[in-house]
């Protein structure tokens, strides 16, 4: 099964389902709060120390959504990829009416509808580390590092392939 938008929204507001976020002050609480315009915090919206334990509770707990970042699905470690074999991911019916999973290409084509935009913004002045910082992050290996994160980078980084005969 698949929950949309309105069925998300209505969950929120009425606490007909129990969502299990990585921390009380987790930029993706906040972020589903906003989003869904939630007013007050209700039993059914709760919180853990991070989000292994999240994994940990929604693999051995199956009446709970749990909500945590796409590299903690993407490129698990061993112990992790034995919670997640438990866990399935939740379809998401977007605004297009179209069955979505978060992956790298529905963050790319903006067919899953939760996705952040990270900024970087430098108010140094001068070149230093902050700006070197930046300089890194959106060069070739610091996007590379985005990539491999499962995240959607900026720019795609490039790779070039020499066929030999």
């Amino acid at each position: 099964s698949q929950l949309s938008n309105v069925d998300l929204n209505k969950s929120f507001q009425e606490s007909s389902v129990k969502f299990l976020f990585d921390n009380a002050n987790s930029s993706t609480l906040d972020y589903f709060v906003n989003k869904f315009k939630v007013k007050k915090l209700n039993e059914n919206i709760s919180a853990l120390k991070n989000s292994k334990e999240v994994l940990e509770y929604v693999s051995k707990n199956k009446d709970f959504i749990g909500v945590v970042d796409l590299n903690w699905i993407c490129d698990p470690t061993s112990d992790i990829e034995k919670m997640l074999n438990q866990i399935k991911i939740l379809p998401i019916l977007n605004d297009k009416n179209k069955i979505v999973i978060p992956n790298q290409e529905t963050i790319a084509d903006q067919s899953y509808p939760y996705v952040r935009t990270l900024y970087l913004h430098s108010f140094q002045g001068k070149a230093g580390l902050g700006v070197g910082f930046g300089a890194f992050m959106t060069s070739d290996i610091g996007q590379r590092i985005i990539l491999k994160s499962c995240l959607q980078p900026y720019t795609m980084p490039s790779r070039e392939i020499q066929l030999k005969k």
